[in-house]
């Protein structure tokens, strides 16, 4: 799917100014400046505070890309998750296609009987696109069909991943707090009638989430997001 112009073609939609929490993306940067081990180059800095000097920094080779926009083509962001620059185009074909182009789920080859009327084969071509997205759903077809060299792990959740990292860092700065006030970061769980036992059962949720925060920001150096095998 494409969620940018210009030749450059993100799976998941592009990070917006003031809408960055909306994009993957963003949380994969903030879950990389978590890490405190070693993570892949190919991610440059992330020490800085600015997510958009990181994600418009000089990618770490030139790999060829036709030029866009603002030179995006040379884009860190553009090397790491966009994918590669479109084989296939909208266009009438005159000659025989690639054997691989009967079977690459991301094209659709279509005969068209020009003796038919064209209202007929407007009518047509409308109703098999639309049985094709139906069997393809949007995100399904970006996790499934992405060619970026970091793809984006499943159907990613912001809300989640937002929620995770909060407990995280409210845990990491409070570590001598009881771990059951963690979880009260989040408006869902703030209360002021609390009890042992809920004590107890916030506690076991925030440990929770701590585990999975740390496999998602160990994962997220490595190349894997959000990936939490």
């Amino acid at each position: 799917m494409r969620h940018s112009s210009q030749l450059i073609d993100f799976p998941y939609a592009e990070p917006m100014k003031e809408k960055e929490e909306e994009s993957v993306y963003y949380w994969w940067w903030r879950y990389l400046k978590k890490a405190t081990g070693p993570i892949n180059p190919d991610f440059g800095d992330v020490s800085g505070d600015d997510f958009y000097s990181w994600w418009s920094s000089p990618a770490p080779i030139d790999d060829g890309r036709k030029k866009a926009v603002l030179g995006r083509e040379k884009w860190r962001s553009t090397y790491l998750f966009a994918n590669p620059e479109k084989r296939w185009v909208f266009t009438r074909v005159k000659k025989p296609l690639p054997k691989d182009a009967y079977t690459d789920p991301t094209i659709l080859i279509l005969t068209v009987p020009l003796d038919e009327p064209s209202a007929y084969l407007i009518d047509r071509f409308k109703a098999i696109i639309d049985t094709f997205k139906e069997e393809h759903e949007p995100g399904e077809r970006a996790a499934r069909h992405s060619q970026a060299r970091y793809p984006v792990f499943g159907q990613p959740n912001v809300t989640a991943l937002k929620n995770t990292l909060a407990i995280y860092d409210y845990r990491i700065a409070n570590p001598d707090k009881p771990l059951w006030e963690a979880l009260m970061v989040l408006p869902q769980y703030k209360t002021n009638k609390i009890d042992t036992t809920l004590k107890s059962k916030y506690s076991v949720l925030a440990s929770r989430y701590m585990k999975k925060a740390k496999i998602l920001i160990s994962n997220a150096a490595q190349g894997r997001f959000p990936d939490i095998n």
